[in-house]
């Protein structure tokens, strides 16, 4: 039994010391930063001013280069795949921005990708993995993810009435519509205008927006 306890120690205290001893070569050339060991994916490779020691991660993890650090292997890089500049080939997608303006657009074809019309031109540019392009957002995103874009409100006064009369006495700025959560009231120079929030949301006087 002793035998096995100081065995273990033993074998213990070898893998600490190889953690911080020099391996020669490795790290030649290479700049200061942490490498996958080519030899065991659950440690990495830390280059120092030319000296290489090895480092071990927690049980059940490998080390994850793009991640830079230990992590389950089955957690997602997230890297941003590298968009292309050139137009693509002909074909009926390079036809997408004839007469559109400058700016970017849903794939129609594709919704984890997006398309770039520049000058007239086409480009392709695909989103991060697992993210889809939100035209409201103008980005890639959740599929989840709000888009608390803002209708556009009525600029017309109010019809003459008991509304027409909220704004009297009051400063310039949104009020809440005490009648119904979904709009609100905006005063101007003693006038009174009714907005309406974008579906499903309602207004927060604190924030001064639809959420």
């Amino acid at each position: 039994m002793c035998r096995l306890i100081l065995t273990a120690g033993l074998c213990l205290i070898i893998a600490v010391l190889a953690s911080a001893v020099p391996i020669d070569q490795f790290c030649n050339g290479k700049k200061n930063g942490d490498y996958a060991n080519p030899n065991n994916p659950n440690s990495y490779i830390t280059c120092s001013n030319g000296l290489t020691y090895v480092r071990y991660c927690q049980a059940g993890l490998i080390f994850r280069e793009c991640l830079d650090r230990c992590d389950w292997p089955t957690t997602p890089c997230f890297t941003t795949t590298t968009t292309t500049t050139k137009p693509p080939t002909p074909g009926p997608v390079n036809k997408f921005c004839k007469g559109k303006s400058d700016g970017d657009y849903t794939n129609p074809k594709n919704p984890n990708s997006y398309i770039t019309c520049s000058n007239g031109l086409t480009y392709v540019r695909n989103c991060p993995a697992g993210l889809i392009f939100r035209q409201c957002l103008d980005r890639c995103d959740w599929p989840t993810t709000p888009c608390f874009t803002t209708n556009t409100t009525t600029t017309k006064p109010t019809t003459p009435g008991a509304v027409d009369q909220f704004c009297k006495g009051k400063s310039d700025g949104d009020y809440t519509n005490p009648k119904n959560q979904y709009t609100f009231y905006t005063c101007s120079n003693g006038l009174t205008y009714l907005k309406n929030c974008p579906a499903g949301l309602i207004f927060n006087q604190v924030l001064d927006r639809c959420e």
